[in-house]
């Protein structure tokens, strides 16, 4: 990371823009099955992006800034689609929420590991990071669903 401009650049603060993401999948109600709840789900996914483009353009170069967005483009593009009235992919996402939203019951369980998992993750120490991440996948990768 580019750490000579003057503001402090510290990779925590990507955490904060991980954690609303979380908020992203704690509906109560499950999946977004209409206009209003995925607008609402695509609040939280333009904050975490706005995060996420505020402290690139902080902390990155301008060559890992480049590098980051190429890696990225197919991502942003989709959530752009979602998150935008009209388009075919939220119109057929919205077709199929009924389905997604049944599905949604059976895998809160899963959810619930991951959130605990990260929740962990975001409390350890930085270099202990990547190995809790991975102690986590493998704990619960044997298991019956």
């Amino acid at each position: 990371f580019h750490y000579g401009c003057c503001q402090s650049c510290h990779l925590r603060e990507l955490d904060l823009c991980a954690a609303t993401l979380v908020l992203f999948n704690q509906s109560p109600t499950g999946v977004a099955t209409n206009e209003p709840d995925l607008n609402r789900q695509c609040t939280y996914i333009n904050e975490a992006e706005q995060c996420f483009k505020n402290f690139t353009v902080r902390c990155m170069t301008p060559l890992q800034r480049e590098l980051l967005g190429f890696v990225s483009e197919g991502s942003e593009k989709l959530l752009n689609e979602y998150c935008t009235p009209g388009t075919d992919l939220r119109a057929n996402y919205l077709k199929h929420a009924p389905c997604l939203n049944d599905a949604h019951s059976l895998q809160k369980d899963c959810l619930t590991d991951l959130q605990a998992a990260m929740e962990t993750i975001s409390t350890s120490e930085f270099q202990n990071r990547i190995p809790m991440a991975c102690w986590h996948g493998l704990d619960h990768r044997h298991e019956a669903p």
